[in-house]
């Protein structure tokens, strides 16, 4: 795990201490290094959950940095990317393009408010190779006590689909949410 806030790291691990032998380390670095330092087919799964304050920094959704999640991903690895925007989603759409220009298949999973423009929230990016099995995971939300809805390859390609995706000479935040908030979730 990447995090370069020490003192956050620290005091999640006061508050919620993880066993001794877990095999989970903190490494004090930023995604961006962290992940230049992560050797070739290193993970079956990554997780990018980066927010300084509400925001996605813009280095880590640029086409170089989502290459080097691939490079560190198995063959048979997934990605998944939580941001947070809001409709009409210009900024999500060009990480959708650049993951789904470096990886493969997107599959996004949202809430309806969000989706329907009512709200700004998370989105819920998952990538990998032309096997992405999503159709488990649909039925699952539609079952759940409050709705979420996945959107699969399609939809995600007529949505999120017709961006150009971030360089690292075309960059930007995510959005900042309404409000002034400094924190989102």
């Amino acid at each position: 795990m990447l995090e370069p806030d020490e003192d956050l790291t620290a005091l999640v691990r006061a508050e919620l201490p993880l066993p001794r032998r877990s095999g989970i380390k903190v490494r004090p670095v930023d995604g961006r290094r962290g992940v230049a330092a992560m050797p070739d087919d290193h993970a079956d799964v990554v997780v990018v959950d980066a927010f300084v304050g509400a925001r996605v920094p813009g280095d880590l959704v640029t086409t170089s940095f989502l290459a080097e999640l691939q490079r560190v991903m198995r063959p048979t690895g997934v990605l998944v990317m939580n941001v947070a925007d809001g409709a009409p989603f210009r900024w999500s759409s060009r990480v959708v393009a650049g993951l789904r220009r470096t990886i493969g298949d997107v599959v996004v999973g949202i809430d309806p408010a969000t989706l329907k423009g009512r709200r700004r929230g998370n989105v819920l990016l998952v990538a990998d190779g032309p096997d992405l099995s999503w159709r488990d995971w649909e039925r699952r939300a539609a079952r759940l006590t409050f709705p979420y809805r996945v959107l699969g390859p399609d939809d995600v390609a007529s949505r999120f689909g017709a961006s150009a995706p971030f360089t690292d000479e075309d960059t930007q935040w995510s959005p900042p949410p309404p409000g002034g908030a400094t924190h989102f979730g």
